[in-house]
């Protein structure tokens, strides 16, 4: 090979470094929870705020599961539903977002399944009988990253459900909330947990008819309106707002 072919042959091949090298630096991982998956774009929550992601055409979204991750499925875009917690491999080259590869716990896509069909209950509910009243709530506080209730407050639940009893066509909200320290997906799933625990107890408690607790709304984190918030205001985030409701439509006994 010529001095000259050899020289060429090097040239191209640092062309072709200094293409790539620009894409390769352009990727992000981007983690946060999916807030809307429309038209092949995606809304994610983040720590920093939403951002929007458009979903590549060939992008590959894969469910984790197994002992340390080690099962992938391959998954359709459908699958990236409100809720899901997932990680992003965005290229950021073209000057926004582009997700090229998704991946998510399988765990995670059932916690969120469940609370999208929650929600859709109580949307189904609205629609039925119209306008909700407030009959009677109780509000349960938790401590730091727990789910569990206290004896006193399973009382207070107990007490609340033989109300809800002698209220005629009543139904049982239950909304969770987490305080906004730490990670967003992380509280939202504690949020879930908190609800779920609370819906668990009062069907488990015999004083409520099981089909008038609607599903577990997870609400994440609350707002706290001060910029740094004292332990009573964490304190009150920390919590499950149970309220028995009624409307004019009533449902039957």
């Amino acid at each position: 090979m010529t001095n000259r072919a050899i020289r060429l042959l090097t040239i191209g091949a640092a062309a072709a470094a200094l293409y790539i090298a620009p894409a390769i630096a352009q990727m992000q991982e981007v983690q946060g929870i999916v807030v809307s998956n429309r038209n092949g774009a995606l809304v994610i929550k983040t720590p920093s705020g939403d951002q929007t992601i458009q979903l590549a055409p060939d992008a590959r979204i894969r469910s984790v599961s197994g002992a340390l991750g080690g099962q992938k499925e391959v998954v359709p875009p459908s699958a990236l539903i409100p809720g899901l917690p997932i990680t992003i491999e965005a290229d950021a080259s073209s000057g926004h977002l582009v997700a090229r590869d998704i991946e998510y716990k399988a765990k995670d896509f059932k916690t969120a399944a469940q609370i999208q069909a929650g929600n859709q209950e109580m949307r189904t509910a609205y629609s039925k009988i119209g306008q909700w009243d407030i009959r009677a709530e109780e509000t349960i506080y938790f401590k730091t990253g727990s789910a569990v209730i206290s004896p006193e407050d399973k009382q207070r639940l107990t007490a609340l459900g033989k109300k809800a009893a002698g209220i005629k066509g009543y139904a049982i909200s239950v909304l969770g909330y987490a305080d906004p320290r730490g990670n967003a997906a992380a509280n939202e799933k504690l949020s879930n947990r908190r609800a779920q625990t609370v819906i668990n107890y009062l069907k488990q408690s015999g004083t409520v008819l099981p089909g008038r607790v609607l599903g577990a709304s997870a609400m994440g984190e609350m707002n706290i309106p001060i910029e740094k918030p004292d332990a009573a205001s964490l304190q009150g985030a920390r919590k499950v707002v149970v309220r028995v409701l009624t409307s004019a439509a009533h449902l039957p006994q």
